[in-house]
């Protein structure tokens, strides 16, 4: 059985890779690429050559989208 986190907290002490995260935002990974480049998302945290992110990047990112957007 799967644990749900009690507390937003919990979900911070993980590592989402790049191609998650793009699935997650429904774009290719070149696009979210693109946003890093062009400062619209956070930069990726480096573990060898792949690319990591924390769910809060995204939580981030999809709510500045809303304040943007209505």
């Amino acid at each position: 059985m799967k644990r749900e986190p009690r507390h937003k907290t919990e979900t911070t002490h993980c590592l989402w890779p790049l191609q998650t995260v793009a699935a997650k935002l429904s774009i290719s990974r070149e696009t979210l690429y693109r946003l890093i480049r062009q400062g619209l998302f956070p930069e990726p945290i480096k573990q060898g050559r792949r690319s990591f992110f924390t769910p809060s990047d995204v939580e981030d990112y999809l709510g500045k989208l809303k304040r943007l957007h209505g």
